[in-house]
This record gives C-alpha cells, structure tokens and sequence, in this order.
C-alpha cells in the first residue's frame, strides 16, 4: 500500500489573499480553517496551489479567478468577478462608486441569520454613510455587436439601493457555490468570517465540518437548544417581513407626499410662484375658499376696449376692485401698481354712481423665491401706503393670502376671521 506524505489537516482548507496570518482577518479566517494557505498578488493562483485541494477563499481586495468549486468571501475590490461564466456570456461584476441613492433596503430573503443580523447591527447604517458606493450587476450580452445590459438576476442583496443594485450580496457561481461580496472597510470584518462559514457548514458539512464554536452545531446541540435556535430564527424571519412592510408603506407614503407636493406646485403654491393668468387664477381661488364672490373681470361686458382691475370681489353688496401682480428676480411690488386701481376706481365710481368700497393690491413679489426672506410689500413709500389705504386701499402679499387660507384648512383660523380679516383692514395686509 502506497504511503500518504504531507499535511494531514482536518477540514476545510481554506485560501487567503490580501492580508496574512497577523492580521486580525488572518485570525478569524484560522478558527474557522482547518488549514490555511496564505498566498502572493505576484503569481496566479494557479500556480500556487492545486485549488482542488482547497475548500474556500477569503480575499481583501481584487478577486482573483479561481477554481468553480470554491466557496469564496470578498472585502473590497473592484473589477470582474465569477468571469467563469463568460462561456455563457454573463458575468458578475462590482461597479465601483456608482450608487447614489439615499434609501437603501434589505435584506433580501434568504439571507442567512448570521448575515441578516450583521446588516442589522451595522452594514446598512455603514453603506447608508458611505456616498457614492459600489454597486454589484450582472452583465448579460445582447449579442454580437448589441453591448451589455445589467441587472441583478442571481444575487441576494445583504443591502440594496430602494428601486436599484445590491451594494453587498452573494451570486452564485456556475457550479452553485456561493461569492460574497462585502465592501472594503466593512465594520464587524471578523464576524462576516464567521457568518460565511456558519452558512457553508450547513450547506456542506462534509467540506465544513464543525467550526470553533461546535457546541452550538448539529449534531451536538440537545433538543432544547435546537427549538430555543429554531424559536429565535422565526422571529428574526418574521422581524424582517416586519421591516419590510414597513419600508413598503414608507415607500407608499412618500409617493403620496410627493404627490401632494406636486398638485401643490401646480395649484396653491402658485401664489407663491405664478405671474399672470396664473396667479390670477390662483388668487381667485383663494378669496373664494374664504368666502368671497370673485369676477374675473376680463369676463365683463364693458372691459372689451381697457384692461384696468384684475378681479372684483363681492361680500353682499360691499365690493372692491383687485388688481394682481407678479414679479420674478428681485423685483418687489410698484407705487405705479396703486395708481392702476386709481383709475379703475374712477372708471367704476363713473359707470356705477358709487366709488368702490375698497382697492385691493395683491402682489406676488419675488416670485419663486423663498417667501420668508422676501420684503414686506411697498415698505420703502409708507406715505404712497398712507394715501392709498385712506381710500379704503388694502396691500395684500400673496405669502400671507397662502398662510391665511392654510390656516383656515388647519383649523388655526375660522373662515370667518379670515373673512373679517381682509374684509375690515387697511394699508398693508398684517397676519403674523
């Protein structure tokens, strides 16, 4: 009988690249390895070591392209990865400093229990922080000529950008072993060792046999443990559909929030950023909500030949003639404005016997910008303010029409303060 010569090491054995056994990765990768080799970025792997031997890789860095039937765990390290399956013309890669999203999500299910709490604990809060990031694909060939197109079919996602690509998962290779890829610098570094091999010893015992922390493994738990183990794993399972869920509805929710905003810019914030029609339209519709009888008074018989007012406003025979403006850029309200509602005041007193009950300006200046930092309208000619509200003129930013009328949907102020608000006062409009 032939004699065996060599090392005689219990199971698994396992490759190291990017790092050595002083290191605190080199320690965790040696109580999981029965033997590790640690080996040199100068030569292929190939010639090295004959892989076969070999059960798994761990490397801190560049992937290198190694045997199909090694279980391999990754820190970092851009590039092509698994490019064994370029005979199927797909392959797996990491895109580095790709990822941009704000949200991310997962994990994905079917993560293992080990991994799933760690990205709990510490890889989403991580990768959340860490803007842009590397983002894993596979890339698919459309055919001679066609390029590439990306997806994520195969991988399980630890964390995933919402609606994008994983940023850490595991793909499977050609012959179904699994590749890990975690992002350099990841914290708990040690603790993913202990998770990857956790989960390859359930999926091969034979090659995996039992780790440093046996007592905690089939088949030397007692009963109690497993269903106490069982017990924590449903719950972990449920926690995560739980999380799901919510993050789901918290999706759901920010749609709608953005939806609301979106009919907001297209309906009340107009007071705040319209010019013309528009604002008109919008002012209309905000001193009806309050109570008011609004005339577009380009509407009426008599206007066909001059444009004077913008708007008469009613309340049970009281009436008072509006004219609405909008100015962009830096440009605020206009003294020349007051004297518009003087002439239309003139040509109303002479075609309806009676003076109107009030003038109101109602300007939209600055529009766009942020209302809070805007002036108060026509703060630098107080006496044009003072001659203008003794004919019964009343000075109306369209910040403060916006904040009334939320108010009244609020709840803060009844229709009828709002009412008695504008209808009574005199000068420049002041709601604090």
């Amino acid at each position: 009988m032939s004699e065996v010569f060599g090392d005689d090491d219990p199971k698994p054995w396992v490759l190291a690249l990017g790092f050595d056994e002083s290191d605190e990765l080199g320690e965790a990768v040696k109580r999981e390895a029965g033997k590790v080799t640690y080996l040199t970025t100068e030569r292929a792997v190939v010639h090295q070591v004959r892989q076969i031997d070999y059960d798994a890789l761990v490397v801190r860095g560049q992937g290198p392209s190694v045997a199909s039937h090694l279980r391999v765990l990754q820190f970092g390290g851009a590039g092509v990865h698994g490019n064994e399956q370029a005979e199927d013309f797909a392959f797996y890669t990491v895109n580095p400093r790709s990822g941009l999203a704000g949200r991310l999500v997962g994990p994905d299910s079917g993560v293992p229990v080990e991994a799933a709490e760690l990205v709990r604990r510490s890889l989403a809060s991580f990768l959340h922080e860490r803007v842009p990031r590397a983002l894993l694909v596979r890339q698919v060939s459309r055919g001679r000529g066609a390029g590439w197109r990306e997806d994520d079919e195969g991988i399980t996602a630890f964390v995933r950008e919402q609606g994008g690509f994983p940023c850490a998962g595991i793909w499977t290779r050609p012959d179904g072993m699994p590749w890990w890829w975690l992002p350099q610098g990841v914290p708990d570094m040690t603790e993913w060792v202990a998770a990857a091999f956790a989960q390859w010893r359930r999926e091969d015992p034979a090659r995996f046999p039992s780790g440093p922390d046996w007592a905690d493994e089939d088949p030397w738990r007692t009963a109690a443990e497993v269903a106490a183990q069982q017990k924590l794993e449903d719950h972990i399972r449920d926690e995560a559909e739980v999380l799901r869920d919510l993050a789901d509805r918290r999706a759901l929710l920010a749609a709608a929030r953005e939806a609301a905003r979106a009919a907001a810019d297209g309906g009340e914030r107009r007071l705040l950023t319209a010019q013309g029609d528009e604002l008109v339209a919008e002012v209309k519709a905000a001193l009806e909500e309050i109570g008011f009888e609004v005339i577009d008074s380009d509407r009426l018989p008599s206007r066909a030949s001059e444009k004077l007012e913008d708007l008469r406003v009613t309340a049970a025979g009281w009436v008072a003639l509006a004219e609405v403006k909008g100015y962009g850029g830096r440009r605020t309200a206009k003294t020349s404005d007051l004297l518009q509602l003087g002439r239309a005041a003139v040509r109303y007193a002479a075609a309806e016997s009676h003076v109107p009950d009030a003038q109101w300006y109602i300007v939209n200046q600055q529009a766009g910008a942020n209302p809070a930092r805007r002036p108060r309208p026509l703060s630098s000619n107080p006496g044009d303010v003072e001659d203008f509200a003794r004919a019964g003129g009343l000075v109306i930013d369209t910040a403060d029409l916006f904040r009334i009328r939320e108010a009244v949907r609020g709840g803060a102020m009844t229709r009828e303060e709002a009412f008695s608000l504008l209808h009574k006062s005199t000068g420049v409009l002041s709601y604090v």
